[in-house]
């Protein structure tokens, strides 16, 4: 199935929400029992969720900490392999000398490539584990605002360029957004920044 007829299924769906959720009201009034309380929608805007979040700043500048660290490994270990080679080529061919400094040179390229993996790995978990443990926060935040200020429904804004060029990440975004416009009186971006970084309990740094 093609994004677009995707992209028109959820717009589809969620007008039919909206129509049963009006029909509810309609037919409710005409039995004679209460209508129920007026659909109340607001947004939140992720682009400011996530500048405005302690909770994601921090998990950025561990990401970074773990790139850097990386970098630092890796070169050292580089610098290492590359002296095991000059003494490898060096050394005269059908030797011993220059077989087990060839075994010594496999093997520190090795480290190296595993290193790297492990890194890798490393920062691709720290970063899953950021989003999930974020977005499990975001979703507690706003249920409580929701039900403190009677909203029916609570949808996340992207920040959307259909303009130029996109990358597989951006045409993702455009075909998976939830809202395409927003009156600005709906945004309860900032109030849940708020809360967030209120109940959000920064990690003790180890020195």
């Amino acid at each position: 199935m093609s994004h677009a007829l995707m992209t028109a299924g959820r717009a589809a769906l969620l007008l039919a929400a909206v129509a049963v959720a009006a029909g509810a009201a309609v037919t409710a009034t005409g039995t004679g029992a209460a209508a129920p309380a007026q659909l109340r929608v607001a947004v939140v805007d992720m682009a400011r969720i996530l500048r405005g979040s302690e909770q994601w700043r921090d998990s950025v500048e561990e990401r970074s900490r773990l790139l850097d660290a990386m970098k630092r490994t890796l070169s050292k270990l580089s610098q290492q392999a590359q002296v095991l080679r000059n003494e490898y080529q060096n050394l005269a061919p059908g030797t011993q000398e220059r077989d087990d400094k060839g075994a010594d040179l496999e093997r520190a390229l090795r480290e190296m490539e595993q290193t790297r993996l492990d890194f890798e790995d490393r920062i691709a978990r720290q970063h899953s584990q950021s989003v999930l443990s974020l977005f499990r926060s975001l979703n507690a935040v706003v249920a409580d605002y929701a039900r403190e200020h009677g909203l029916s429904l609570v949808l996340k804004k992207q920040q959307l360029e259909p303009g130029g060029p996109q990358g597989v990440e951006e045409s993702l975004q455009l075909a998976t957004a939830e809202v395409l416009y927003a009156d600005s009186a709906l945004d309860i971006s900032e109030p849940i920044i708020a809360a967030l970084n209120a109940q959000y309990e920064a990690p003790i740094e180890v020195k």
